[in-house]
C-alpha cells in the first residue's frame, strides 16, 4: 500500500517555477538596498513576535517541545540575532580595505561584499524554526533571495512557516516549499548560488555531490560526537548540573549537546553521583509529558536498540515507552570504546561516561571516537587545561564550563569542521558566507602611474626592464 502524500507538500512539477521566481526576483536588484534588507529582517522579527504562541503550539505538537525550550532556543535567539544584524549591517556591507605593503597602497585595494543570488535552505527537524530561520537571516542580510524547505518531519511547524513567511516577507524573494525526498532531489538539480543544508553526514554527501555538478558552494551543518571533559579541577557539582541540563534539553536531540563525558578518574565517582542526582531531579520534576519526545518511531527504535546493545553499566534510567516515543535520560558508566553508545552520534537521551588518567589519553580517546566533533566542552577552573584541549582537538566550536553556551551569544559563528560540517553562519560570518567577497584595485592613468608599469610592455631593452620590474615589485626579506 502506497502512503498518501501529505496535502501540504509542494508538487514536484511546481518546483521549477519556485526556483525561477526567486532567480528573477534577484535579477530585479531590489535586494541590493540595505534598507530593503533591514525591512525584511524587521519583518522576520515581527513574524516571530506576533505569532509566538502559535510557534509554541506547533513545536509542542511536532516534538512535544516545552515552552521554555521553544522560547529560548527557537524564538529569542533568532530575535536577538536580528537585532545584532540590524545594528551592524551597514558596517559589514561597506567595501573593506586591505592591509598591503606601502608600495601597493596607491592601487587602493578593497573588497566588495556582493550578493550571490538565489539560495536553497534545507532545514531540519530538531530545531525547525531556529535552524531554518537563523540561516535565512544571514541570507537576507547579504542581499540574496531564497527557497526555504522546512523539514517534513515537523509538519505543524512547517505548515506554520509556509503560512507566515509569505505574509511577512517579500513573496517573490522568499518562497517556502514542502516535501520529502522527491522534492529535495528535484531542488538539488537546480543551479543555486549557494546551498545550506542542516542534518546528517549521509545526506550531506548527497547534497555535496549534487552541488558539485554546478560547482555550487555549500554550507553543511552536521553533528558528531561532542565530548564534555571533566578535569580534576572542575567544579564537580556545577559541571554535573550543566551537563545534565544539556543532555535532557530537547531529550538530547541537539547537534551541539554533550554526546559523551570524559571524566578524570580521581573525580569520577563524585561526578557520576552528582550527574545522576541532577538527571533524576530534572526528569522527575518535568515528567514524561514535560519533556520532548523522540521525533518519530524510527528514531525511537534506533535509540532503544542502542540502549539494548550497550555493555556499559546503567546507573540511572533505561526505561522505554514506545507509545510515547520516549526513552528515559540514561547514564551509562564506562562503556568500551567500541560500545553501541560510542560508535555513532547518539542524538538522544543516553549519556556514556568514560574515565581517563591523563590529558594525552583523553585526547587519544576523542580522536578515536570522533576527531572533528561539532562541539567541545571543558569543565575546569583552570583555563590552561581548557586551552590544551582547544589547541589539540579540531572541533567546530567550544565552551568552558557550560555546554552549548556558545549558541546563546548572538552572532558568534556557528559551524562545524570535517565530519561535523563545512562553513558557518550567524552574524558577520553568516553575512560573508552568503556574500561573494570581490577584490578590486585601481590603477591610475596619469604619467607617473604609467611609468611605474612601463616594464610590462614588450618595448625597449628587455634586460633593463627585467631589473626595473624586480626593483618595482619585489619586497625584500628583512
Amino acid at each position: 500500500m502506497v502512503a498518501a502524500i501529505p496535502d501540504f507538500y509542494t508538487p514536484v512539477s511546481q518546483l521549477p517555477e519556485e526556483f525561477k521566481t526567486v532567480q528573477a526576483a534577484f535579477e530585479t536588484d531590489k535586494t541590493l538596498s540595505l534598507e530593503w534588507r533591514k525591512e525584511q529582517l524587521r519583518q522576520v522579527w515581527k513574524m516571530l513576535d506576533e505569532n509566538e504562541s502559535r510557534f509554541h503550539e506547533a513545536l509542542y505538537q511536532d516534538i512535544r517541545k516545552p515552552k521554555v525550550e521553544t522560547e529560548a532556543f527557537e524564538i529569542i535567539g533568532i530575535k536577538n540575532e536580528i537585532i545584532h544584524t540590524l545594528e551592524n549591517l551597514d558596517e559589514w556591507a561597506k567595501p573593506s580595505t586591505v592591509d598591503v605593503f606601502d608600495e601597493f597602497k596607491v592601487n587602493q585595494p578593497r573588497v566588495y561584499k556582493q550578493p550571490k543570488g538565489a539560495v536553497l535552505i534545507l532545514g531540519t527537524w530538531n530545531y525547525p524554526v531556529d535552524l531554518t530561520i537563523d540561516p535565512l537571516i544571514s541570507v537576507i542580510s547579504a542581499g540574496n533571495t531564497a527557497v526555504i524547505k522546512p523539514s517534513e518531519m515537523t509538519p505543524a511547524t512547517s505548515k506554520l512557516l509556509t503560512e507566515l513567511i509569505p505574509k511577512y516577507l517579500d513573496s517573490d524573494c522568499y518562497r517556502v516549499v514542502n516535501g520529502g525526498v522527491p522534492q529535495s532531489t528535484e531542488l538539488l538539480t537546480y543551479h543555486w548560488a549557494h546551498i545550506l543544508y542542516t542534518g546528517g553526514a549521509k545526506v550531506a554527501r548527497i547534497v555535496m555531490a549534487a552541488a558539485s555538478k554546478h560547482l555550487i558552494p555549500v554550507t553543511l551543518e552536521l553533528g558528531g560526537k561532542t565530548p564534555a571533559i571533566v578535569t580534576a579541577n572542575a567544579n564537580i557539582d556545577i559541571a554535573a548540573k550543566r551537563i545534565a541540563w544539556a543532555k535532557t534539553w530537547n531529550l538530547g536531540q541537539t547537534c551541539m549537546t554533550t554526546d559523551y563525558v570524559l571524566v578524570h578518574e580521581s573525580v569520577q565517582e563524585q561526578f557520576v553521583a552528582a550527574l545522576v542526582k541532577y538527571v533524576k531531579a530534572f526528569y522527575e520534576n518535568a515528567g514524561v509529558d514535560g519533556m520532548s519526545c523522540l521525533i518519530n518511531d524510527m528514531h525511537y527504535h534506533r535509540i532503544a536498540d542502542m540502549l539494548d546493545a550497550t555493555k556499559g553499566k546503567i546507573v540511572f534510567g533505561g526505561r522505554k515507552d514506545a507509545a510515547k516515543r520516549f526513552v528515559e535520560p540514561t547514564v551509562i558508566l564506562n562503556p568500551a570504546l567500541d560500545d553501541s553508545t560510542l560508535a555513532a552520534e547518539i542524538f538522544g537521551p543516553l549519556l556514556p561516561v568514560v574515565s581517563f588518567k591523563t590529558f594525552p589519553e583523553a585526547r587519544k580517546v576523542i580522536n578515536q571516537i570522533d576527531p572533528t566533533p561539532l562541539g567541545l566542552y571543558v569543565m575546569t577552573e583552570d583555563n590552561s587545561e581548557a586551552e590544551y584541549f582547544f589547541t589539540h582537538i579540531r572541533s567546530g566550536g567550544a565552551a568552558i564550563n557550560d555546554p552549548m553556551s556558545q549558541l546563546a551569544v548572538p552572532s558568534v559563528p556557528f559551524g562545524g569542521f570535517g565530519e561535523s560540517g563545512i562553513g558557518s553562519y550567524r552574524g558577520k560570518a553568516g553575512f560573508e558566507t552568503f556574500s561573494h567577497l570581490k577584490s578590486a584595485v585601481t590603477t591610475f592613468t596619469d604619467p607617473a602611474s604609467e611609468k611605474a608599469i612601463e616594464w610590462r610592455y614588450a618595448l625597449g631593452d628587455r634586460e633593463e626592464k627585467y631589473h626595473a620590474m624586480k626593483a618595482a615589485t619585489e619586497i625584500p626579506l628583512n
